[in-house]
């Protein structure tokens, strides 16, 4: 099986933000000054894309390869105005292009062994676009690539499935960003960090606990559980420019921030044809908020803020549950956090971040 295909995309944002100031005064929130249009930002920002791949899928007995093509090419525009120039006369324009063109091969490959057992794989190359060019930086970023290797196994016998995979994901020219939401300045520009590995293991396992006893049986007890382990560095030391990676000498080694090692979830339910009901457990390991190479050190009474390189480990318990009571109405309930866990999810941008506390949603679904 052949297949090609070919898109053509504009867009454009044109961001005219306007800002005023407030003060509280006895509980009463009063206007101090009225902003005028465009003192905020005042810019227009526009895109024009075209993608085309070419795919080739070629089977023989239980073996499937597809390897494939495919081309960007993006073009980027800033026009700022500045927040003085409220009718754009161009007083005090500034402007700024990026343009990139990036060829992404890959192949994929899948084989049989027997009706319930299969090994895949694949190489493929991706990008990322970076984003709109500075105004205030005289190189632009570049996109950010990376070869990405994955090889898996998966295997299947009536109420049982698994699947155990690889990943590597090499980077070059990965991209940071400095945004307000990330605790930086908010300058927005992007800027490229080199070479950085992205590498780990994905485990996960479904078996119904009914299956070998009787499968006429109209109920169901389904148990899952699914392990992820994910080792994120960069592998080339720089200065970083801000935003969520922070700022000064980031080293070849470090952790690349916000990216969790550990992850797992397992969960246990019961289901008819009317009535199910899921419980479910989320492990979050410690995650690194700062790069770097040395122990975790999370939020305690004994370290002060600056310390911190971590966020804590969590476990948290939900609960879910769907009756249909008539025809097509169905009753539903989601319990969020069970148990109240108290946990950091972020400490950006401007200090930590709690997770979601205990919450119940109640409701009511009909399908016509």
């Amino acid at each position: 099986n052949l297949s090609a295909g070919i898109r053509y995309h504009e867009d454009e944002a044109d961001r005219y933000a306007t800002q005023s100031t407030f003060s509280m005064t006895n509980g009463v929130m009063i206007l101090t000054a009225a902003g005028v249009d465009g003192n905020k930002e005042n810019q227009i920002r526009s895109a024009k894309s075209t993608a085309a791949y070419l795919q080739y899928e070629l089977a023989f007995k239980g073996l499937t390869v597809i390897p494939g093509i495919r081309y960007e090419n993006v073009k980027l525009n800033l026009k700022n105005y500045g927040t003085n120039d409220y009718a754009r006369l161009g007083s005090d324009l500034k402007t700024a292009d990026n343009q990139l063109s990036v060829i992404l091969p890959g192949v994929g490959i899948n084989y049989t062994i027997t009706s319930g057992m299969n090994v895949f794989g694949g190489v493929h190359k991706g990008f990322s676009p970076p984003g709109m060019p500075s105004v205030t930086s005289d190189e632009q970023a570049k996109p950010e690539t990376a070869v990405n290797y994955e090889l898996g196994y998966r295997y299947h016998h009536r109420g049982l499935r698994t699947q155990i995979a690889g990943f590597l994901n090499s980077y070059s020219n990965i991209l940071g960003s400095d945004n307000i939401s990330g605790g930086g300045a908010g300058t927005g520009n992007m800027f490229n960090a080199g070479h950085a590995k992205v590498q780990g293991i994905e485990l996960s396992a479904e078996y119904n606990l009914l299956a070998e006893i009787n499968q006429s049986w109209e109920f169901r007890l389904p148990v899952t559980v699914a392990y992820t382990y994910t080792n994120a560095r960069f592998m080339e030391t720089f200065t970083n420019a801000g935003g969520d990676w922070g700022s000064g000498t980031i080293n070849e080694g470090d952790f690349i921030p916000f990216i969790t090692p550990h992850l797992l979830t397992a969960s246990a339910g019961f289901e008819t044809s009317k009535l199910n009901i899921m419980a479910i457990s989320r492990f979050t390991g410690n995650t690194f908020i700062k790069p770097g190479q040395g122990e975790a050190v999370i939020p305690s009474a004994n370290v002060t803020y600056n310390e911190v390189n971590s966020t804590g480990k969590y476990w948290v318990f939900d609960i879910s549950a769907n009756y249909t009571f008539y025809k097509n109405i169905t009753a539903f309930t989601m319990i969020n956090n069970l148990f109240n866990a108290k946990y950091i999810v972020a400490n950006l941008p401007q200090g930590y971040r709690p997770g979601m506390p205990l919450g119940v949603n109640l409701g009511l679904k009909a399908d016509f």
